[in-house]
């Protein structure tokens, strides 16, 4: 009796890891368990022969998306579907900032620019900036678009800009410019006419925060001095006029510290 019933179990082991085994090999299981988040991907540009793209992001926090960034792309994935103009989904292992797997875009995203095929994208190392749960700077962009005389790759980055208030009325903070924090230097000249500027801020959909970090009501913003503004630079045909008619920087805010 003894010997039947080990004899069972053995074939019953036997049995459950061949059945694993085969489940393993199925295409597709392993990747389905990569590491990473599923992003939208607006190809720019792509080398194939160092297997790297550059990428708007897409379908992610309102902080990081718009940004351009650079990936390495795994060898199983076909780099011929990543073709400058393509929007895809990808799930992206951000610890070596890498593509494993292509699908579906997972929302529904416009293209941002114009691809850029003759500009190879270029690698970076793991922890540097830009990678899709990280924060940093986009990948340089050369051109302004429209006549503009700042970036595309500066257009598109949330900043973060120390100023002093002028004013808060109406939804719109009227400040003067006095830094733009973590500033790469590839962006060295983008704040030359910034800084000791004048500016507003359109801060209607901003996230308001007080001196002890706690957030608070935008009307906090009429007794503040001092502020430290995480927002995007706007394209100049978007800027607001002042009291003369003449056009200043504009930022649209998504936090705003009141620092003093």
């Amino acid at each position: 009796m003894l010997h039947r019933w080990t004899g069972a179990a053995r074939r019953v082991t036997t049995t459950l890891l061949v059945a694993c085994a085969a489940l393993v090999a199925v295409p597709g299981i392993a990747a389905a368990q990569a590491p990473g988040p599923v992003v939208g991907l607006e190809i720019r540009s792509a080398d194939p022969a160092a297997r790297t793209v550059s990428a708007v992001l897409h379908c992610v926090s309102p902080e990081k998306a718009g940004r351009t960034v650079s990936l390495n792309v795994d060898p199983a994935v076909d780099i011929a579907a990543l073709a400058p103009g393509t929007m895809t989904g990808a799930k992206v292992d951000t610890a070596s900032r890498t593509i494993r797997e292509l699908g579906p875009m997972p929302c529904d995203a416009k293209p941002q620019s114009e691809p850029q095929p003759g500009k190879p994208g270029q690698p970076q190392r793991p922890g540097e900036p830009d990678a899709p749960g990280e924060t940093g700077g986009p990948e340089d962009v050369p051109g302004g678009e429209d006549g503009d005389d700042f970036d595309r790759g500066f257009l598109s980055r949330v900043w973060k800009f120390v100023a002093e208030v002028d004013g808060y009325e109406d939804g719109e903070l009227s400040v003067t410019i006095g830094k733009v924090l973590n500033l790469p230097k590839r962006y060295r000249d983008q704040d030359d006419d910034l800084i000791d500027e004048d500016a507003t801020v359109l801060v209607s959909k901003a996230r308001v925060y007080d001196r002890d970090g706690e957030r608070t009501s935008r009307s906090a913003l009429d007794d503040a001095e001092d502020v430290k503004i995480h927002g995007k630079l706007l394209p100049e045909e978007k800027w607001e006029e002042d009291e003369d008619g003449e056009p200043v920087p504009t930022i649209r805010a998504k936090k705003v510290y009141i620092t003093g």
